[in-house]
């Protein structure tokens, strides 16, 4: 079973001709998380691709960056199965609202705090 990212890059571009540039820094965020960008094929899950947005999250991405890159995730293994590099494609979820409120409350704190600071 091939990973999808070692497909020829012409072919990748092809098969999205004007998203290439969203493609790309989407696939630099999977690859940047090393048991997603070790993982065949096969093997990702949507557990896996959990993993990696946990990830992100913890390096203070914004919750619409990260499921930017899941999408990009969800599409690259459906174009792996058109490809016929794999049979089927996990169901890759997307955050939800209660992450984002998780992400905002985390925010607001922080804005907090920085401004009891600044008071006199």
């Amino acid at each position: 079973m091939a990973r999808i990212w070692e497909r020829p890059k012409s072919t990748f571009e092809k098969s999205v001709e004007n998203n290439w540039l969203w493609f790309r820094g989407g696939i630099r965020a999977l690859l940047a998380f090393k048991p997603l960008a070790s993982a065949r094929l096969d093997a990702i899950s949507n557990e896996l691709a959990a993993e990696f947005a946990s990830y992100r999250l913890a390096n203070d991405m914004q919750v619409s960056t990260v499921n930017s890159s899941l999408r990009v995730l969800r599409r690259i293994l459906r174009l792996a199965v058109e490809w016929g590099a794999t049979e089927s494609a996990p169901k890759i979820s997307l955050l939800l609202a209660s992450a984002i409120a998780k992400q905002l409350s985390r925010q607001s704190k922080s804005v907090a705090t920085w401004n009891t600071r600044r008071s006199p």
